[in-house]
């Protein structure tokens, strides 16, 4: 579904094999991890229908955030996580 998404959504894009690949792999891991993964999403996705603000909803964005990063950093910088947040950032 995130590729028939992604691709509605760019009709023009050229798909190469690489982009497949990575769509197939991308597949994969959400197959073989759903044990894990889909309680996750349903309560995260229960979690957004309870918050009704954007600052509610970032705080929470930001808890996965940390928490990744604190479970494996070395697989957040690799997976594309920001190692930093706004909240990090100085003030101006």
């Amino acid at each position: 579904m995130l590729v028939v998404d992604f691709l509605d959504r760019n009709p023009n894009l050229q798909i190469t094999a690489q982009d497949i690949d990575r769509f197939r792999k991308l597949a994969h891991d959400l197959r073989h991890q759903e044990q894990w993964w889909w309680p996750v999403m349903s309560a995260w996705s229960d979690l957004a229908l309870q918050t009704n603000s954007p600052e509610a909803a970032l705080h929470v964005m930001e808890a996965l955030r940390r928490a990744i990063l604190g479970l494996n950093r070395e697989l957040a910088v690799r997976k594309g996580v920001s190692v930093t947040s706004e909240s990090d950032a100085p003030s101006r």
